[in-house]
């Protein structure tokens, strides 16, 4: 089993890979008070998929061995259920989130091209404080307060998709969000 500071060199050097629209990740937040969250991608969701079982107990879990095992054999149960067509993508988060309980919450896993197009809340979101952030007339009290919370009809409105030509602001963007 890999220890914690293995498992911490291990997702740094994961977190230096910049996506592109077909690339895999996915966005974690860490279970301690502070809550310092942040994306990690992958260019095949294989690679994505045994990091989550393999690097994220022993990186977050700050506890026994027992623990961390117990972690990820609960993990590695999940995401074999969703690779044989067992579970969907919103099942396998909320069954990883079971298994990392206390160490870290996973928010969202998706592609690239999710992220900067999809009709998902969280993508929204994060497309809606992008355009906030390069806004150049004042940003309206309802841009400001949008969360995964608001209407349909408010994330569509202000989670525009990210044009081709802002894909490398929007990388950068994504790589501060959450810290």
């Amino acid at each position: 089993m890999m220890s914690e500071g293995e498992a911490l060199d291990v997702w740094a050097e994961a977190n230096e890979f910049i996506p592109e629209t077909a690339d895999w990740g996915f966005f974690s937040v860490d279970e301690n008070p502070v809550g310092i969250g942040g994306f990690t991608w992958f260019p095949k969701k294989a690679a994505m998929l045994k990091f989550l079982w393999e690097i994220i107990p022993p990186a977050m879990a700050n506890d026994t061995d027992a623990a961390v095992r117990r972690m990820s054999k609960i993990c590695r149960e999940h995401i074999s259920k969703h690779e044989l067509g067992e579970s969907t993508m919103d099942q396998l988060i909320g069954d990883l989130n079971e298994g990392l309980k206390g160490a870290s919450e996973i928010q969202w896993i998706g592609t690239f091209g999710d992220m900067v197009s999809a009709p998902i809340p969280f993508c929204q979101v994060l497309r809606a404080k992008f355009h906030a952030d390069r806004s150049e007339s004042p940003v309206d009290e309802e841009h400001e307060m949008i969360d995964v919370y608001s209407s349909p009809n408010l994330l569509k409105r202000y989670g525009t998709p990210v044009k081709e030509a802002e894909f490398e602001d929007f990388k950068e963007f994504l790589i501060g969000w959450g810290l």
